[in-house]
């Protein structure tokens, strides 16, 4: 489900361009072509508003409390939450994808080829997103480094399971794990191994899904489970070397990586621009189009843009499982 945004205008009466339906469009593709961003701690406090780039948000990170035994007549032991610590998130990650279609080309073909390039605009958004997002867990985990350069084994599996539950991320907290293609094929050679269609979840297919909430995701990456872990394949996995190219495969609990999103001001009024905002509610994700027609060039101009940042907020929850390729 979407929320939408109009913010301005009234361009492209009589072109039969809508903004609004062309943007929701564009999200979806972004939605369901995204991997690691679903499997991330989403922040939404204050996703109406607008955002900065550079914009940096204090949010609050939960203290440790201690279970204590209740003595009779006395008062309950009170622990301080007061100096519970906090995270930095800075929406520093401004991305834009620009197109021009002429008005001969939108004459000569249909609208369509507007939505073709917007789709394309959504995926390629989509994956800088994932990049982003896997590099602060390749960059800065330190649950775990496990195996070399070949082929993950179900015991560098259970080496990542292990150190997550002595990093105390909890039984119940859900775990992931994005595998490189290499890597999908070595755990499919493990017994142990899951496939996902054996696993009883909802398949969606309307929206291209998974389950759903977080750990929802598009069906075609979803592998299946191991030891707890959900895994999810990507091409996007970080590739470090040439010989050999180590995958840095990321097994990770929920809570590591903490993601933001904002609506981006709008153009002013009266420049003969268009400016709409959707956002994702399951994912948290805003994209922001804006549409006009460049009258010097003949061409109607489209930009497709996402404000959010990245932030590693438990590094001792991401292990890093090397593999080859």
């Amino acid at each position: 489900m979407t929320n939408t945004n109009i913010v301005r205008g009234d361009l492209g009466v009589g072109t039969g361009f809508i903004p609004t339906i062309f943007a929701q469009t564009a999200l979806n593709y972004l939605a369901n072509n995204i991997v690691a961003q679903k499997m991330t701690t989403s922040y939404k406090g204050y996703s109406s508003e607008y955002g900065r780039i550079g914009e940096t948000m204090i949010i609050p990170k939960y203290g440790n409390l201690a279970v204590n035994d209740k003595a009779e007549n006395q008062n309950y032991t009170l622990q301080e939450v007061a100096n519970a610590s906090s995270i930095s998130l800075t929406l520093n990650k401004h991305k834009e994808v620009s197109f021009a279609v002429e008005r001969r080309a939108m004459s000569e073909v249909n609208q369509d080829v507007l939505e073709g390039y917007a789709k394309q605009a959504a995926i390629k958004l989509a994956e800088q997103i994932d990049i982003d997002i896997m590099t602060a867990m390749y960059t800065g985990a330190t649950g775990a480094t496990i195996g070399t350069s070949s082929a993950i084994t179900e015991a560098n599996v259970q080496a990542a399971k292990l150190a997550l539950t002595v990093n105390k991320a909890g039984e119940g907290m859900k775990r992931f794990a994005i595998v490189s293609p290499q890597q999908t094929i070595n755990l499919l050679g493990i017994s142990n191994f899951v496939l996902w269609t054996a696993l009883g979840q909802p398949l969606n297919l309307a929206n291209g899904s998974i389950g759903s909430g977080n750990g929802s995701a598009d069906y075609t990456s979803r592998v299946g489970r191991i030891y707890q872990f959900d895994v999810r394949e990507s091409q996007l996995v970080p590739i470090v070397g040439s010989s050999p190219a180590v995958s840095k495969n990321l097994f990770f609990a929920e809570d590591a990586v903490l993601f933001a999103s904002r609506k981006m001001y709008p153009v002013p009024a009266g420049q003969g621009v268009q400016t709409v905002s959707v956002s994702d509610d399951a994912s948290g994700v805003t994209l922001n189009l804006t549409y006009w027609y460049n009258a010097l060039a003949g061409a109607y101009q489209m930009t497709l843009e996402t404000l959010y940042g990245v932030v590693l907020q438990r590094p001792e929850h991401v292990c890093l499982l090397n593999g080859n390729g």
